[in-house]
């Protein structure tokens, strides 16, 4: 029953925020725009910011700029006192410059204030050398977070351990070094400071780290991200479709550790890699932002944003979509339906269409669904649910949440019928009399409907009587039979 699911989630989101970083920083997912390898120096950053505005993205909630790696560094640290530089052919005027620009304290070199506040979050390594080959923290945590923070004036840390060993004994006590550091310089300074890990979805350990993930930081990396920082070896439309595939794998055994305070970071929206390559095709790039923002993952654009088709831009800044993201108590939903590995299926389609031997094969993966399903706490009776027919042997085909479905969605039989809107043409389907419910003919490879749903009041079946007085101590149960049976958070394989 309704009632019984969302006492459910509000426990377990509330469980999951006991333990957060306490910095008072992502109550919703972070939202943000991430630069890498060649981009990160001053002319660059001044001109994302600007693009930010005039693009409207800032409007829409990304006002931040990261940095994903240590590009932007000098391959030495400083002589006098041993702390991390920036590269002085990219930031002749220094790092501080830049922050004080972005946040509107000081005039850029056209002698023009920027008009409005981007905050920047630093790049960081838990070893001894960054993926660039710029100076790691190993060692050096108290002095670099406060050149971060206090040197710098940046607004947080994006932690990664590429030259660590992901998630391990020794990476949790660096993380734990950094959480400490962060916090003891930020009060200091009296400012708040976001950090996110880069490196958790890396190394033996990393499953599972989400359980303990908002003992660290406001979000971690749940998949292998060599894609998002434009180190794969092939850039062609779709080539990392895969990499987001395995991002949803991963989300499905971990979304019930996020909420609000610590996310799961499924991983950027990969339209295109650090040399404005595209990564993947315009569908794909559409299905995973609408996936994403119903799973509740931060939102960071990668990429050259001044090259972001005009269509992209407007679906990364729809209103309609992005406040789905506002309703935290829901924390990140859970997967309803579908393939147990999405990864896995299109690996089976790909092996399928390259093999001739295979061809007419009664097994054939037609196609590798998924429903994803999330409790819009804020509407009683309410849900968001995307169906994404992620490959197939088949152009398109057909994606069904049937009975047990919508069960692990927290509908019971006697909860429908459900108002149905589709949410990506604004136009209602009507009612949904029961399971179970298809969605027709998604295209393979990124077809997609984001449907939210609602419970239909039903009319009330006796007349409104004046409720008789009471004794004291007597309890008055509410009328509604309360169901003991634990919610299958997160769903089980079928």
């Amino acid at each position: 029953m309704w009632r019984l699911a969302f006492v459910h989630l509000a426990v377990t989101a509330y469980v999951c925020t006991v333990d957060s970083l306490d910095n008072g920083q992502a109550d919703i997912p972070p939202r943000s725009i991430i630069l890498a390898r060649r981009n990160i120096n001053a002319q660059n950053i001044l001109f994302v910011a600007e693009t930010l505005y005039t693009s409207g993205l800032y409007s829409a909630g990304y006002q931040t700029i990261s940095f994903a790696d240590g590009s932007g560094y000098d391959t030495a640290r400083g002589k006098l006192n041993n702390s991390v530089q920036p590269d002085p052919r990219e930031f002749p005027m220094g790092l501080r410059h830049v922050v004080s620009v972005l946040h509107n304290q000081t005039a850029a070199a056209n002698g023009r204030y920027l008009g409005y506040v981007v905050r920047l979050n630093v790049y960081a390594d838990i070893g001894a050398f960054t993926r660039s080959g710029t100076p790691g923290s190993l060692g050096h945590v108290d002095r670099d977070v406060k050149t971060f923070l206090a040197q710098w004036d940046a607004d947080g840390v994006l932690l990664d351990a590429y030259a660590g060993n992901g998630v391990s004994r020794a990476s949790r006590s660096q993380y734990a070094a950094f959480r400490d550091a962060i916090n003891a310089t930020a009060s200091g300074l009296q400012k708040e400071a976001l950090l996110c890990l880069l490196g958790t979805g890396l190394g033996e350990g990393a499953t599972g780290f989400s359980e303990e993930g908002s003992r660290y930081a406001n979000a971690w990396r749940i998949a292998p991200s060599d894609a998002v920082l434009g180190h794969q070896r092939i850039t062609a439309p779709g080539s990392s479709w895969g990499t987001v595939l395995q991002a949803i794998d991963a989300m499905a055994m971990d979304a019930v550790h996020g909420g609000p305070g610590g996310w799961n970071d499924a991983g950027p929206l990969l339209s295109m890699d650090a040399s404005g390559a595209w990564l993947l095709t315009e569908q794909q790039a559409r299905a995973q932002f609408v996936t994403w923002v119903v799973m509740n993952s931060p939102l960071q654009i990668q990429g050259d944003i001044s090259s972001l088709p005009q269509d992209l831009v407007e679906l990364y800044t729809d209103q309609s979509l992005l406040r789905l993201t506002q309703d935290t108590s829901g924390g990140q939903g859970g997967k309803a339906g579908g393939f147990d590995s999405l990864l896995e299926c299109m690996q089976q389609v790909h092996a399928y269409g390259n093999s001739s031997s295979t061809r007419g094969s009664r097994f054939a993966v037609e196609s590798c669904p998924l429903v994803w399903a999330r409790h819009m706490l804020g509407q009683p009776g309410a849900a968001v649910l995307v169906f994404l027919n992620a490959a197939g042997t088949l152009p398109s085909a057909d994606v069904t949440c049937d009975e047990r479905c919508f069960a692990r969605a927290g509908y019971s039989p006697e909860d429908f019928p459900l108002e149905g809107t589709d949410l990506l043409t604004g136009k209602s389907i009507g009612q949904i009399k029961g399971a179970p419910f298809v969605a027709k003919d998604l295209s393979a490879d990124g077809g997609v409907l984001l449907l939210s749903v609602i419970s239909v009041p039903k009319p009330s079946l006796l007349p409104i009587l004046a409720i008789p007085h009471c004794d004291h101590g007597t309890a008055h149960a509410g009328g509604f039979k309360v169901d003991t049976e634990p919610q299958p958070w997160p769903a089980a394989k079928q």
